[in-house]
């Protein structure tokens, strides 16, 4: 377990920072080294985090006191279940040595200090971002779940699968997708596994595909349910269904098919079709991108996603020089992805697959440039699918 506390901080630096951030009170001041970091003893008793290896030493007031400036600023990298007892430990401690009022007054200026940290934080470190007016004329902009380290990414997913059903009510599809997209983009850039929560996720970004036939049926089933739905628009339903059935190739584009995805959620909203959402008349994500990339990539063993989108057979990275990437990424990951003098495509694909939003429109780029055509894209101006073998797979997992 990584140590964040002071006896962690290599060559304290950190330590030297925050002396002059929090402009320490003199008996923290004047304390020696050796005071806050080595206590007596490794009994459990004289930390605020007991699990092993003991981290936040109290066994004097001043290291209680560097402690506590310590959790304030690495809390965020604490589970919260874990981080309360923490805290709470620390609470106690400062009592003991009659340090509260001066424990009071660090905390009010970290709550500054991340205030003006989160202030500073581009609109694409948030889960979510919100413009609108409030009432009066005034345009305002809220802004939730920041995503600096891989807690608060997983807080943030947890956050969007918990409360789904209350984010379908208020937002359409192409707001959803928009949110699901930073999460996962995020969680890709961090390496983050995003567990039970990537499904919900993947479905509500529009990563995935699904069988026309069942999409065309769960189309027809809202004009039974919606309420008061009148002749034109149960009509114009039918035929957007009779389209749907008809045209299999528009659901190897996820852009078209996300357009497809807000058109029918709009639909659910004006008829009240959102709060009888079942297994007949499922929420558009879940029908819509009910195959997700995910699995796809268990079906196509050899799949690379990047991203963007993009699912490409790794196999045809062999086709790219070492030089391409050096030239485009840089003799670091050129030298990560390579065996001897040539790429080697796993290597590549374990790399290509978490690299952020804009590089991986460069490998897209490069992709395409070297004549490797994707499996499917996100969106395009051309028709790009599986093959029928690959169809006859992924179908498997609708049906």
């Amino acid at each position: 377990m990584k140590k964040l506390d002071q006896t962690g901080d290599t060559n304290f630096r950190e330590l030297h920072q925050y002396v002059r951030l929090y402009d320490f009170p003199e008996f923290a001041k004047t304390a020696q080294l050796s005071d806050i970091i080595e206590p007596e003893t490794e009994s459990a008793r004289i930390f605020a985090d007991v699990r092993m290896p003991h981290q936040f030493p109290c066994h004097n007031k001043a290291a209680a006191y560097v402690s506590y400036i310590y959790f304030l600023e690495k809390q965020s990298e604490i589970n919260p279940k874990v981080r309360d007892r923490i805290k709470g430990r620390l609470d106690k401690f400062a009592e003991y040595w009659g340090i509260n009022n001066i424990i009071n007054t660090a905390v009010t200026k970290h709550a500054s200090f991340q205030a003006e940290d989160i202030g500073s934080l581009p609109d694409s470190s948030f889960a979510f971002v919100w413009t609108g007016d409030d009432g009066y004329g005034n345009t305002t902009q809220t802004r939730r779940y920041p995503m600096r380290n891989e807690l608060e990414v997983k807080a943030a997913a947890s956050w969007f699968n918990q409360y789904l059903p209350e984010i379908r009510e208020q937002y359409g599809f192409l707001d959803r997708q928009t949110v699901a997209n930073k999460i996962l983009d995020k969680a890709a850039q961090m390496g983050i596994t995003l567990d039970r929560n990537e499904d919900v996720l993947e479905k509500a970004a529009g990563r995935g595909w699904c069988d026309p036939s069942i999409a065309a049926s769960v189309i027809r089933n809202r004009i039974k349910v919606g309420h008061r739905v009148d002749h034109p628009v149960a009509s114009a339903l039918e035929k957007l269904a009779e389209s749907v059935e008809n045209t299999a190739s528009m659901f190897m584009d996820p852009a078209s098919t996300a357009n497809l995805a807000e058109t029918i959620d709009q639909f659910d909203r004006t008829y009240h079709v959102l709060n009888k959402y079942s297994e007949a008349v499922p929420a558009p994500e879940d029908v819509f991108f009910q195959a997700t990339y995910k699995e796809a990539e268990e079906v196509v063993k050899d799949a690379c996603t990047t991203t963007t989108g993009t699912v490409s057979s790794s196999q045809d990275f062999s086709k790219l020089s070492t030089s391409d990437i050096r030239d485009l990424f840089g003799d670091e990951m050129a030298n990560e992805v390579t065996t001897g003098l040539k790429v080697d495509p796993e290597k590549l694909a374990a790399v290509a697959s978490t690299l952020p939003r804009p590089d991986a429109q460069l490998f897209d780029r490069l992709l395409t440039d070297n004549g490797i055509s994707p499996i499917a894209k996100e969106a395009s101006d051309t028709r790009i699918g599986f093959d029928h073998k690959q169809l006859k797979q992924i179908a498997s997992l609708i049906s």
